[in-house]
């Protein structure tokens, strides 16, 4: 695989670690190994990732995984459902048989999903195993109860701790059983000599069935339930459209048994949190907005003239997302939150001059009183959103550069935003505001005109 690396166009260097120490913090057998690619600048890591998913189809990995990924983002998901990958289903049911031949079928749907990367099945490594059957027919001829050959087995086989050994003052425990060089096969073990319970002594194999047959390295369980995992890499789109996917799949051409049920977990589980989390935030931060405008005009005309251009800014946030070629991440709603304020600050500014001109500068609701205040507000609205839009460049231009993978889709976001919506305050606000903003001016220079002749109260 070492080699295959390095054939690819566009990487430097290759790595390889085997393992992790017992004590490691993400601790793994010789079984595991990792590798660390340096990649050479300038070079697309998507393309390079496509080739190294096409390297590796060309090569036999039948029984191994693989997983591609960054270093952080396979620490992190693994924190988030214990696998190091970001779509993560698990198949949860008693039988793991049946486990394995849903978990299989889960896989040829993910494989068929357009932006998988490698989905895999979770690897089970059969084992051999000493299996003791005792045989009761037999065993109650000797005089045994059900349960009491296997209680005697656990002490010669597993050992029984009998007491301590205390020296000087450190403790050790003093453990009884039969020495290992006398259980190299299944034949030794047959000639275990057990004691009956009408006194008498017979060898195990008389009593009991001893073979050797694979067994499951490990069961795994969550919640005390057994499990089995199948997860896959993410080339392109997001988790969320491939798992949506996925479960309209899974409802039309899979029926699981009862019992058996599916966690999907991994970035989209983190997602659909994070999303509410955001969705809650983003309604607080709608209504303070509104009530803070409410509280500055005292007047819900203007406070809907200003909000007016949120959806706008959505839209302009779509297209950019759209033409960039991402979708609509956590990242993106992150930009979508920000842009809330930053979106309705310039109408703030227009609506708030047209108010000063009509109630200070006496000027009458007209054209020339829209055409002037837009006039005046259009320097100070273009610096403000110019310099915001321009320092969000470089994060646009470097997307797919290491580090960049969250700041990139929120600048594109909130980049779209603001050009449409500085567009649109610029070329259609003024008009919106001729069409609309009549009755809330005139309202506004009444109440300015009674505010100040009302005969001031001087307290006694």
């Amino acid at each position: 695989m070492e080699k295959t690396l390095l054939g690819v166009k566009g990487i430097k260097s290759v790595a390889r670690r085997t393992g992790r120490a017992e004590e490691d913090e993400h601790a793994n057998g010789v079984n595991v190994s990792e590798l660390e690619i340096d990649l050479v600048s300038g070079h697309d890591k998507d393309e390079i990732i496509a080739e190294i998913k096409e390297a590796f189809a060309a090569l036999d990995l039948r029984g191994a995984n693989v997983s591609i990924g960054q270093p952080i983002s396979h620490r992190i998901e693994h924190l988030l459902s214990g696998v190091r990958a970001p779509l993560v289903i698990k198949l949860f049911g008693s039988d793991l048989d049946e486990l394995q031949t849903y978990g299989q079928r889960i896989r040829e749907m993910l494989v068929q999903i357009p932006g998988t990367l490698n989905p895999v099945v979770e690897q089970e490594v059969a084992v051999p195993q000493v299996v003791i059957t005792p045989n009761r027919d037999r065993a109650a001829q000797y005089g045994f109860v059900f349960g009491e050959l296997t209680d005697i087995l656990e002490v010669q086989l597993a050992g029984e701790k009998i007491g301590r050994i205390l020296e000087g003052s450190r403790s050790f425990p003093f453990v009884l059983r039969l020495n290992e060089n006398s259980l190299r096969s299944p034949e030794d073990i047959g000639r275990l000599l057990i004691r009956t319970p009408r006194d008498t002594v017979v060898p195990l194999s008389a009593i009991a069935d001893i073979s050797i047959r694979d067994g499951r390295s490990s069961i795994s369980h969550d919640n005390g339930q057994r499990r089995l995992v199948i997860s896959s890499g993410i080339l392109d789109g997001d988790s969320v459209t491939i798992i949506e996917t996925l479960k309209e799949k899974i409802e039309k051409e899979l029926k699981l048994p009862q019992g058996y049920f599916l966690s999907y977990e991994g970035t989209y589980q983190s997602q659909q949190e994070s999303s509410r989390k955001l969705m809650f935030f983003s309604f607080l931060a709608l209504i303070s907005i509104v009530g803070s405008l409410y509280f500055k005009f005292r007047s819900m005309a203007f406070v809907l003239q200003v909000l007016i251009i949120i959806p706008v800014t959505y839209l302009g946030a779509m297209i950019g997302i759209l033409l960039t070629g991402n979708v609509v991440n956590l990242a993106s709603l992150v930009g979508l939150i920000s842009l809330l304020g930053l979106s309705a600050r310039n109408g703030i500014l227009l609506i708030e001059h047209w108010i000063y001109q009509a109630t200070e500068e006496h000027v009458p609701f007209s054209e020339e009183l829209v055409v002037k205040g837009s006039l005046n507000r259009i320097t100070p609205m273009l610096m403000t959103s110019l310099t915001a839009m321009l320092a969000l460049i470089p994060l646009i231009l470097g997307a797919g550069e290491p580090g960049k993978e969250i700041l990139s889709p929120l600048a594109v976001t909130m980049f779209g935003g603001l050009l449409l919506s500085l567009v649109v305050e610029i070329v259609i606000r003024p008009g919106l505001f001729m069409v609309l903003g009549r009755r809330a001016i005139e309202h506004e220079v009444l109440r300015f005109q009674e505010n100040r002749s009302a005969p001031l109260q001087t307290p006694v």
